[in-house]
């Protein structure tokens, strides 16, 4: 139970990690303003993901490569084997998606698909208030000073070797609905960039499940 509860989290800690990426690939502004409170991006259950699921999910990692090309962006999780590949959507003329492929042991075990926002929200006071607080701080003491407490996941670039956190923002009592932290850390581990992303309801529900226990 505890398992399948911490996978259902991080499935959905990675859908706002790639959404963020999505976003920068997809030449959104990488600075806070251009990123917070509503990443450009939001998971798509469409009938070519379902396709493109059922063909790649237990196949090896080199089949993904094949159908889609080299991936955009690679992230491996610093606490497991996991990795979660991003590739263009070939189809996609306006290069607004993303295909999402988990890996582990050099398996597909799953395909996701997002697509970014064109409408993106921000509430720069509250990102005025956290900057402080992370930029250019190591890990620890960025979780000290945000009090959101661990990071729910660490994952670092294969791509550009960043370190990105994420953390549960539920404790921000100015936002109206729960949303995750997201920190990226330059080549030294210090905070480059702060930004805030929506949480989806099942996993704030689940959240809420595993802290009450």
């Amino acid at each position: 139970m505890k398992d399948t509860l911490i996978n259902h989290c991080l499935r959905s800690a990675l859908y706002a990690f790639s959404m963020l990426l999505c976003a920068v690939n997809l030449g959104c502004s990488a600075s806070p303003l251009g990123l917070a409170m509503h990443i450009a991006g939001d998971a798509v259950h469409d009938v070519d993901q379902k396709k493109r699921s059922t063909e790649l999910v237990g196949a090896p990692v080199a089949q993904a490569d094949t159908l889609f090309g080299a991936p955009v962006e690679v992230l491996t999780d610093t606490r497991s084997e996991r990795e979660w590949r991003l590739y263009h959507v070939p189809a996609d003329l306006l290069d607004t998606c993303r295909y999402v492929v988990e890996v582990k042991d050099s398996r597909i075990l799953a395909v996701d698909k997002i697509q970014k926002h064109s409408d993106v929200v921000l509430e720069e006071g509250l990102l005025a208030v956290l900057r402080p607080k992370v930029k250019d701080k190591r890990p620890a003491e960025c979780e000290a000073n945000l009090k959101m407490g661990p990071a729910l996941l660490t994952v670092r670039s294969k791509t550009t070797g960043q370190m990105i956190q994420l953390y549960d923002a539920r404790v921000l009592k100015e936002l109206q609905r729960p949303y995750y932290c997201i920190l990226r850390f330059g080549p030294t581990d210090t905070c480059e960039q702060i930004s805030l992303a929506k949480m989806y309801s099942s996993a704030a529900d689940d959240l809420s499940r595993e802290q009450g226990a």
